[in-house]
């Protein structure tokens, strides 16, 4: 009876600890991998395995970010003739 527990209680540990382990990186995405502080690397996509308890990750995302910034104009004599110019930009 207590050996059907114990057995029962290990099997739940490894489940968790396998729930844990595992991350899913999606095709635009990539984990840096920290192990007890020391990069190891970028992983990713795909399915990753991890020890959970010396491995830490940080997500970094590869998708564009779009910053509309508002088109500005300057009256002040910046050219040599005294136009006034137009200033437009995207990051």
């Amino acid at each position: 009876m207590i050996i059907g527990i114990v057995i029962g209680v290990v099997v739940l540990f490894l489940l968790i600890v396998a729930g844990i382990s595992v991350r899913i990186v999606r095709e635009y995405q990539r984990i840096v991998l920290f192990r007890l502080g020391r990069a190891l690397g970028t992983r990713g996509p795909g399915l990753i395995f991890i020890n959970p308890v010396t491995d830490r990750t940080a997500w970094v995302d590869l998708r564009e970010q779009y910053l509309e910034i508002r088109t500005r104009r300057r009256s002040q004599r910046t050219t040599r003739r005294s136009r006034s110019t137009s200033l437009s930009s995207t990051r």
